[in-house]
C-alpha cells in the first residue's frame, strides 16, 4: 500500500511506534485534496507528540500528479521529524517518459527518481540517489 510511516522511538525498544500516513484513497483518482482524512490528520497529530525519528514515503511520490500536494507531504513530514533524522524515499519511475498515466488501478507520474529532487531539497538535505529510492536528513 502506498503512504507514508512514520516511526517513532520510544526509551524502550518495545514502545517503538510507527504510524501509517494511508495515500491510497487517491490513488484511482487525479484529485489529491482529500489525503487529509480524519485518519491521516490523526496521524500527524501522534507524531508531531512524539517526534519521528525516521520517515519512509513507500511509493507516494510517484503516485500524486500535483507538485503543490507533494511539497505539502514532504513540508509535514518535515515539521514533525526530529532534526538528524532521516527520510527515505522510495519511487517507481514507470517508463521515464515524464507523461503520467494509470497504470493498472494506479496512477504513476512516470518520472525518474532525479526529478523530485528540487521538491526534496527543499527541506532536507540529500545524502544518497538511487534508480528507485533517494534517502536524506534533516539538519
Amino acid at each position: 500500500m502506498r503512504g507514508i510511516v512514520f516511526r517513532c522511538k520510544g526509551f524502550v525498544k518495545s514502545l517503538d511506534k510507527e504510524y501509517f500516513y494511508v495515500i491510497s484513497n487517491g490513488i484511482t483518482r487525479l484529485e489529491w485534496s482529500n489525503i487529509h482524512t480524519p485518519a491521516n490528520v490523526k496521524v500527524i497529530n501522534l507524531v508531531k507528540k512524539k517526534g519521528a525519528d525516521s520517515v519512509t514515503f513507500k511509493y507516494a511520490l510517484d503516485a500524486i500528479p500535483s507538485q503543490r500536494n507533494r511539497r505539502t507531504l514532504i513540508r509535514a513530514c518535515y515539521r514533525v521529524m526530529t532534526y538528524g533524522g532521516d527520510i527515505e524515499f522510495l519511487c517507481e519511475q514507470g517508463d521515464n517518459s515524464g507523461i503520467g498515466k494509470m497504470k493498472g488501478f494506479q496512477w504513476n507520474n512516470n518520472n525518474p527518481m532525479v526529478h523530485y529532487m528540487p521538491e526534496i531539497e527543499e527541506y532536507f538535505t540529500v545524502v544518497k540517489v538511487s534508480n528507485n529510492a533517494i534517502t536524506a536528513i534533516k539538519d
